[in-house]
């Protein structure tokens, strides 16, 4: 941080009232994941623009901003990227509305595809930036590194980062050559650059990486009067970093002002869980929101059986039968691992609709092909049940605060037996002879470096286990198993449905 005005900064709540020049109003929002209308899981932007249009702040005093991961995970940017070719996506057309000033793209954006991306950003208008998304065997940024903005007769540098996370959680074929640089090495550069070149009053950072990312990061960096971030959902707030969290429920609220034209900052985060929403946002969306809800009610295909998820904990169910298919299609080897992504949704048998696909399947994630020995595999599965068995009997998860169901896993093209009487280490039986790496498909959420199951059993790298990887599906998993569906469905045959036999349980 620029250490000459970290004392300004602790003490900007006292000298905020002799401020003379006036004040700049920064808001910021990050992962909103698509959550658009007042009818969505949070009412995130509708909530958001409402707050926008209560607080008073002039629109020639507002910067607002957003971090990023907006693109993705919601029925509206599912519909933009697969069937809405003759309109403006729904997430520029929300932006739009809200006059947003400058977008910074997540890892999740980023995932979509860079053709999606390039879409969004030219339906924008405005500026999307990053300094560390770089092109192909260079280090120059992929989009503009950087923005000036004009506010109350000052100029606002703003500088975007991405996380590296994208180098080990995007699949190689979506990335398309594109990589991500370390935000200390980009940050020293651009701000060094940004201060000399354009000698702005102010210099801020908005940043799609969490906490422990930016602050390590700039711990020993100059230059940034203060920092924005998001990616890690979590709020925070300090004299000079600020999150807001996921999804709408808060903003960050920044008050910029100069004395003695060096800037000074009171950042807090506003909570907006009573917030009433937006009603002419939803008006203003109103043809888009039909359109969507129309999409997710149509027929996608039929299904032979029931998707029932069952007790995954005592043996094989007709869920991950489906999705060990569904990966060893895509793939193309006869080696899969699977989970239960959702534990608590069932599909009847008959026709089904877009919609169920996203309670199947609640999140995009791509599928790769990893090469594991069968040595590997077991221990894998080792480490996997031992989560959730202690001498025979279920055992929750508890250090793991998310879906623990997604990391048990089931493997199938190799008969085994998992013996609860035996100790860790020795619990699981492959019935093969084997030696030799074969080719496994795996759901990308296994390996990444949030969740790693298969990193954290095998004790090795994000590096390493990008080496593995001999191949990336171009399709998320929700959309494969959708077009297979409805390829199926358009020549009058249904899904095969059944659970894989190929494991069981004793020792209970």
């Amino acid at each position: 941080m620029r250490k000459s005005h970290l004392l300004t900064l602790l003490l900007c709540v006292v000298l905020l009232g002799s401020c003379s020049d006036g004040t700049v109003h920064i808001v910021a929002t990050s992962d909103i994941h698509g959550d658009y209308f007042s009818s969505g899981p949070c009412g995130g932007m509708s909530r958001v623009s409402s707050w926008l249009k209560s607080s008073g702040i002039a629109r020639k005093n507002l910067v607002y901003v957003d971090l990023g991961d907006i693109l993705s995970d919601s029925p509206a940017s599912f519909y933009d990227r697969t069937s809405n070719f003759d309109g403006n996506t729904t997430t520029a057309m929300c932006l739009d509305y809200m006059d947003c000033s400058i977008a910074v793209p997540g890892n999740h954006d980023i995932e979509t595809g860079v053709d999606f991306l390039n879409r969004f950003m030219y339906e924008f208008r405005r500026p999307a930036i990053c300094a560390n998304l770089v092109i192909p065997g260079s280090v120059d940024p992929y989009l503009q590194p950087y923005t000036i903005i004009k506010r109350k007769g000052h100029r606002i540098a703003f500088l975007g980062m991405v996380t590296t996370d994208v180098n080990e959680k995007v699949p190689s074929l979506i990335l398309n050559g594109l990589s991500v640089r370390p935000i200390a090495e980009s940050a020293a550069n651009w701000v060094k650059y940004i201060r000399e070149t354009e000698r702005p009053d102010a210099v801020i950072g908005l940043f799609h990486a969490g906490k422990e990312e930016t602050v390590a990061a700039l711990k020993d960096i100059d230059g940034f009067d203060a920092v924005i971030f998001g990616h890690d959902h979590t709020r925070f707030d300090s004299a000079c970093f600020i999150n807001p969290g996921a999804g709408g429920n808060a903003i960050s609220h920044i008050e910029l002002s100069f004395r003695d034209k060096q800037p000074v900052f009171e950042m807090q985060n506003v909570c907006l869980d009573s917030m009433e929403t937006d009603k002419k946002i939803d008006q203003f969306l109103k043809a888009r929101k039909e359109r969507i809800d129309q999409y997710m009610d149509s027929v996608a295909g039929s299904f032979d059986a029931s998707v029932v998820v069952d007790d995954y904990l005592s043996g094989p169910t007709a869920y991950t039968g489906y999705v060990h298919a569904l990966l060893q299609k895509m793939a193309a080897t006869p080696y899969s691992f699977a989970f239960h992504a959702s534990p608590s949704f069932d599909v009847e048998k008959g026709e089904v609709r877009i919609k169920d696909f996203f309670e199947l399947f609640p999140y995009p994630n791509y599928i790769s092909v990893l090469m594991l020995t069968p040595q590997e595999i077991r221990k894998i599965l080792e480490y996997s049940v031992n989560l959730f068995y202690d001498n025979g009997k279920h055992l929750l998860v508890k250090e793991y605060n998310g879906n623990p169901s997604s990391r048990f896993l089931s493997f199938n093209g190799i008969d085994y037996t998992i013996d609860l009487s035996k100790p860790y280490g020795e619990r699981v039986l492959l019935k093969t002879d084997i030696k030799d790496a074969i080719p496994v498909a795996v759901d990308n959420y296994l390996y990444n470096i949030n969740h790693g199951v298969v990193m954290s059993a095998l004790n090795i790298s994000a590096l390493e286990m990008r080496r593995r990887t001999v191949s990336d599906c171009g399709a998320d998993v929700r959309y494969a198993s959708i077009v297979h569906a409805a390829n199926s469905f358009s020549s009058n045959r249904n899904i095969h449905i059944e659970a894989n036999h190929n494991w069981s349980i004793i020792g209970k």
